[in-house]
C-alpha cells in the first residue's frame, strides 16, 4: 500500500526572540506513493511563535519556517508536524527552544585617533539568554578590517590605516550575528599643527578632522574634557605667567619612553610645558 514517512532537519532547533529559524521537511515516499502531502502543525506553538511552510503542500520536501517575536515565550517545546494525503497521516517533531533577545555594547561610541600611530582598544559586552558571550569584531563590514580601513584584533584593539577618514568598528555576536553592535573611528592624518592658527595663512582651518561634525559638537555632547595646570598654586602661578600662546599639537611623538601625541603649552615667562595629549588625569 503506498505510504509515506516524514523528517525533520535539523530536528533540534532554536529561535531567537525577534528572528527566526528554519528546519527542512523531507517527504520519503514509499510503496509506490506519488501524490501531495499537505503540512501543518499540529501541536500548540509557544506563545509568540509562529510557523510556515513553503511550499504548501509538498511533493518531496518543504521548509517550515519558525519565527518568534520579540515577547515570545522563552524555553523549550516539541513543535509536531502532521503531513496528511488522502487518508494517510504521519508525522515527526522539532525540539524547539525559544532563546532570549541579545544585546551588545561596546565601551566607546566614537574614538578619535591618529594615523598610524595611535591604537584604540574596544570592549564589547554581550548580554542575553545565550552561552555564547564572544563577539566577531569587523572594520567597514570586513572582518579584521584592511590596510585601508585599519584593522582590530580579535580582542578589539583597532590599528587605524595612514591615510585619514572615518570607519565603522562592528562587534557582532557569535550566538546570533543578527546582533551586533557599531562604534565610529575618526582617524586624522593631519602632520600636526605647528603655529598660530594651524597654517601660514591663519586661517585655523583643520581639513583632517573627522570626528567633529555638527550633529555631535553641542551643549550635550561637546566640551572640556579635562584641563592641565602649568603651575600648582597662585604664586607658583604667577610666576610662570599667563598662557596665551596657541597650543601646538604633535602627533606620534617619540618621548619619554614611548610613542605619545603632545601637546605643548608655552606659558609668558618663556617657560614650556609638554603635555600628553590624551591623558586623564594630566601626564606631563
Amino acid at each position: 500500500m503506498p505510504n509515506v514517512t516524514l523528517s525533520a532537519s535539523p530536528s533540534t532547533l532554536s529561535v531567537t526572540q525577534g528572528s527566526n529559524n528554519t528546519s527542512a521537511i523531507t517527504v520519503n515516499p514509499t510503496n509506490g506513493f506519488s501524490g501531495s502531502v499537505n503540512l501543518a502543525i499540529t501541536s500548540t506553538l509557544p506563545s509568540g511563535v509562529t510557523a510556515s511552510f513553503n511550499p504548501k503542500p509538498a511533493t518531496s520536501a518543504s521548509i517550515v519556517t519558525l519565527t518568534a517575536c520579540s515577547s515570545a515565550t522563552t524555553g523549550p517545546a516539541t513543535v509536531t508536524i502532521t503531513g496528511t494525503s488522502g487518508s494517510l497521516m504521519q508525522t515527526t517533531t522539532i525540539s524547539l527552544t525559544v532563546v532570549g533577545s541579545i544585546v551588545v555594547t561596546i565601551s566607546s561610541s566614537t574614538a578619535a585617533l591618529a594615523a598610524t600611530t595611535q591604537t584604540q582598544q574596544f570592549a564589547a559586552t554581550v548580554t542575553g539568554n545565550t552561552t555564547n558571550f564572544n563577539v566577531t569584531w569587523s572594520v567597514d563590514g570586513t572582518v579584521g578590517g584592511t590596510a585601508a580601513t585599519g584593522t582590530i584584533s580579535t580582542s578589539g584593539l583597532y590599528t587605524p590605516p595612514s591615510t585619514g577618514g572615518r570607519h565603522t568598528v562592528t562587534a557582532t555576536s557569535v550566538a546570533n550575528s543578527s546582533y551586533s553592535a557599531s562604534a565610529s573611528a575618526a582617524v586624522t592624518d593631519l602632520a600636526a599643527v605647528f603655529t598660530h592658527h594651524n597654517d601660514l595663512s591663519r586661517d585655523g582651518v583643520n581639513s583632517q578632522e573627522y570626528a567633529l561634525t555638527p550633529s555631535n559638537v553641542g551643549t550635550a555632547t561637546f566640551g572640556k574634557l579635562f584641563s592641565c595646570a602649568t603651575a600648582t598654586t597662585a604664586e607658583a602661578q604667577a610666576g610662570q605667567g599667563a598662557v596665551f600662546a596657541q597650543t601646538l599639537w604633535v602627533p606620534g611623538l617619540s618621548t619619554n619612553g614611548g610613542i605619545h601625541n603632545v601637546i605643548f603649552v608655552a606659558t609668558q615667562h618663556d617657560t614650556v610645558f609638554a603635555f600628553d595629549a590624551d591623558a586623564n588625569p594630566c601626564v606631563t
